[in-house]
């Protein structure tokens, strides 16, 4: 079977927070796409989050593809941080959060 790429971003908030945002964006692919199986969505991940907290990147394109290629299917989603230039160009934590789902 083959895996699809997805992942969700979320404001710097306690991470308890976020957990229960996640949690709630898997409970919402249940209901999009089924509880069969082999969605390729975020349905398809198991509970809980693997928090990299000790490595954080200048951009979300970076985060991106360290989760990319460092997340493995049928794990729980990694999360990993980024700074985000906002359109005043202040700046601002972010976290994605999500990996490799079988489809």
């Amino acid at each position: 079977m083959g895996a699809e790429f997805n992942v969700r971003r979320f404001d710097d908030e306690p991470k308890e927070e976020i957990e229960k945002k996640w949690n709630a964006a898997i409970e919402q692919a249940k209901y999009d796409y089924g509880h069969s199986g082999y969605t390729g969505s975020i349905a398809e991940m198991p509970s809980g989050i693997n928090w990299q907290d000790d490595v954080h990147f200048e951009d979300r394109s970076d985060a991106e593809e360290y989760l990319e290629e460092n997340h493995n299917k049928w794990d729980r989603a990694m999360a990993v941080s980024y700074t985000a230039v906002m359109k005043d160009d202040s700046t601002s934590k972010r976290w994605l959060i999500g990996g490799w789902c079988s489809s």
